[in-house]
């Protein structure tokens, strides 16, 4: 949620150090992610390099709009979201998905 809010609505919750943190336990405990957010997420490696690249689901779109309105305040205006190409749908894990700066 936190790359979704960075990366396409530049905005944060998290400062870069906390992000950091965050990223490094994720990447730490790869293996007790559900498989869904395993999928999201790509790798370890992928997590301590960049949130760029990841999935986002509606669900969470959603949800990361909620926890920045929560946290911070109301979504700035001019915090518009960079259009996603596209929507994707995935059978497998039955959601709509976009890949972060994809």
């Amino acid at each position: 949620m936190s790359s979704y809010l960075y990366y396409q609505r530049s905005v944060n919750v998290l400062s870069d150090g906390e992000y950091d943190e965050v990223s490094e336990y994720v990447a730490e405990n790869f293996d007790e992610l559900s498989a869904q957010m395993q999928w999201q997420l790509e790798s370890p490696e992928a997590i301590r390099a960049t949130g760029n690249g990841i999935k986002i689901t509606k669900r969470g779109e959603s949800a990361a709009i909620l926890w920045y309105e929560t946290n911070v305040g109301k979504m700035p205006e001019d915090s518009m979201p960079i259009a996603y190409k596209s929507w994707k749908k995935s059978k497998k894990y039955d959601c709509y998905y976009s890949v972060i700066g994809g």
